[in-house]
């Protein structure tokens, strides 16, 4: 049965930096010379295990990147394995706000085989057992409710059921009119659950997503610029709404509306350049981006501002096997980023 009832233990009663609720999941990650063919076996170089998640690799990476770990706090369901048990003490670790952990006997934790190609390329399956488990009933309990409510950025992902992504940023927003939601749509449906646009600040996709989401191809910065105003303009003009397309190696394409029907505010954002020996693996660059994004913006930065320092940390990233592995903390970035944190 559900731990439906919930712990004290980290209980915060100050404000948050960032609240992220999403999934959290053991990744089986196996290097291997190329990805393989349907049907193909492919024997691999080597094999590691280590804490993945799109959820959980944004809350870390947004809490090793502030003064307090404690100001960064993560909402997910875990099963009550051995999984879910590293994966929560790894938490307690790094001092982030557990209190919106909840604990689960009615499925596992969930799991993501990945292979990861010699040029750093990955694929990813993701299994989702528990984090598929949080509930709406969860996200109203007095903890969650308080996190929710306290913080300056809320982050979210599709991983989990949309309706409670969705729904975190409602309770979020009800508290709070003033804070920032970034939806990181990912996996991308074919279309936003209704109420999404709506309740969403921040809406930050891959290429592929962007095309999904838009309808429109993504593949160069001149469609990526075109992406980024129909998404925009999905559900008319946004007054808040903020879009961001990451673009890999080429940085990010970020577009803005000022002024509720004002003009889009397009800015192709470039990544510092990486000599390509020195990436180990894109697992998790994303997620890395998204985090640092969450803070930045929590400290009150400006969209592109934010974005440039987040392709830093991002970049950064992919020096490293494992995702939250590989993510670098403030003290390991040049002083105009760490200022800025």
């Amino acid at each position: 049965m559900d731990n439906l009832g919930y712990s004290l233990i980290g209980f915060s009663t100050t404000s948050m930096d960032v609240v992220v609720v999403g999934g959290a999941n053991m990744d089986l990650v196996s290097f291997v010379p190329r990805l393989p063919h349907l049907g193909e076996t492919l024997l691999g170089h080597s094999f590691m295990t280590c804490h993945g998640g799109k959820g959980a690799n944004q809350a870390v990476q947004a809490a090793k990147l502030v003064k307090d770990a404690s100001a960064v706090g993560v909402i997910a369901k875990l099963g009550d394995d051995a999984n879910g048990k590293e994966i929560r003490e790894s938490w307690e670790r790094i001092g982030m706000d557990r209190s919106g952990v909840l604990t689960t006997t009615e499925s596992h934790t969930a799991v993501a085989p990945i292979c990861v190609t010699d040029d750093g390329a990955n694929a990813i399956v993701v299994v989702p057992g528990a984090a598929a488990l949080l509930s709406i009933e969860d996200l109203h309990t007095p903890p969650i409710k308080q996190l929710l409510a306290q913080a300056k950025v809320v982050v979210g992902q599709l991983e989990i059921p949309p309706e409670i992504t969705l729904e975190a940023f409602k309770i979020a927003r009800a508290s709070n009119p003033s804070v920032t939601t970034i939806l990181n749509a990912a996996p991308a449906p074919e279309k936003l659950l209704e109420g999404f646009f709506a309740n969403t600040t921040l809406l930050c996709v891959n290429q592929e997503e962007a095309a999904t989401l838009s309808r429109l191809p993504c593949s160069i910065l001149a469609e990526a610029k075109e992406a980024c105003e129909a998404l925009l303009d999905a559900e008319g003009p946004c007054p808040t709404m903020q879009v961001v397309i990451t673009l890999g190696k080429d940085g990010c394409m970020a577009a803005e509306r000022f002024n509720g029907t004002g003009p889009i505010l397009t800015t192709h954002v470039a990544t510092p350049k990486i000599p390509p020996e020195q990436i180990v693996d894109t697992t998790g660059a994303g997620d890395s981006f998204v985090g640092a994004l969450a803070v930045l913006i929590a400290r009150g930065a400006k969209l592109v501002d934010a974005c440039e320092k987040a392709c830093v940390v991002a970049g950064e990233s992919v020096k490293s096997k494992g995702a939250q592995g590989g993510y670098v903390g403030r003290d390991q970035l040049p002083a105009s980023v760490t200022n800025a944190l």
